[in-house]
């Protein structure tokens, strides 16, 4: 039996050969706005089919089916559409500039573009739940701009606009998106403790972690949870090489949570993730042993 990986592959790509038979009927000049649609649900197949398969021309097709249909979906005739399918540029292009090295800066200032016209018509107002899942991934971009230039005024702009986006998204109201949000402003501030202030940020980070652990139970969302438990321990552990603070106790918070990761990681199920966090544990005990 095929796995359900090889099975949704199998109905993207039957997806895309019927939209493509579409647009023989839906043509630009006689069918604009169904020309576009059919562009949009062209491009929205290629970037779901290119997390698992083929990702550069993947991402590659994404980009051209989307900026078609932005031919006839500008904002001033379409701007619900106009907005949808600049959000959807705006990720192929920050997907595209992890998978491919060369034209990284262009490729992240595009996407960061293309999120920004998105909020053009995503308002807070408008659209509250559509203008959060924007902001944050505008708050993504300008994470991945770090490695490019202007690091901390790029940090900056990212943690204001991950706090735009939990405005919207509360723990009651959307608790993924609340704990998704939290991880990518903890990553922020982590980035920003290499910068200055690292105690206090490392201090931060820790706090955003336990905040998205509220909803990444190990019940609920165990891989998450996992997740976000090795990469608290990781923090735990830089604070106790950062100077002036109690080093044997945060020894012991990383410890504790490389421990409830190795509850899920296990090396049956994941032998990778498993060997990868004992031996940081081995690193960190030998560590500990000596202060």
């Amino acid at each position: 039996m095929l796995s359900d990986i090889t099975e949704d592959t199998i109905l993207l790509k039957e997806s895309i050969q019927v939209f493509e038979r579409d647009l023989e009927t839906f043509t630009i000049e006689k069918y604009p706005s169904e020309y576009a649609m059919t562009q949009q649900k062209i491009g929205s197949a290629y970037l779901e089919l290119s997390y698992t398969l083929s990702i550069e021309s993947n991402l590659t097709r994404a980009i051209e089916a989307f900026e078609k249909a932005l031919e006839i979906y500008t904002i001033e005739k379409y701007p619900s559409e106009y907005a949808e399918t600049m959000n959807n540029l705006g990720i192929a292009y920050l997907n595209i500039s992890i998978a491919l090295v060369l034209g990284k800066q262009d490729n992240i200032a595009r996407a960061k573009k293309a999120f920004e016209e998105s909020l053009k018509i995503r308002t807070i107002d408008k659209y509250p739940v559509k203008y959060a899942v924007t902001m944050n991934n505008l708050g993504i971009a300008y994470l991945r701009l770090l490695s490019v230039r202007d690091k901390e005024s790029n940090i900056t702009r990212a943690i204001e606009a991950f706090e735009k986006a939990l405005k919207i998204r509360t723990i009651d109201k959307y608790p993924l998106g609340y704990a998704e949000t939290m991880n990518n402003l903890s990553r922020a501030y982590l980035d920003l403790s290499v910068i200055r202030d690292k105690e206090s940020n490392l201090t931060k980070v820790i706090q955003l972690y336990w905040e998205a652990l509220k909803v990444y139970t190990i019940d609920k969302y165990p891989t998450q949870y996992a997740g976000t438990m090795y990469h608290l321990g990781l923090t735990f552990w830089k604070l106790a090489l950062a100077e002036e603070c109690d080093k044997k106790l945060n020894c012991m918070g990383a410890d504790n949570a490389f421990l409830n990761a190795l509850k899920v990681f296990t090396s049956e199920k994941f032998p990778g993730y498993n060997n990868k966090i004992k031996g940081v544990r081995e690193e960190l005990k030998e560590y500990w042993s000596k202060l």
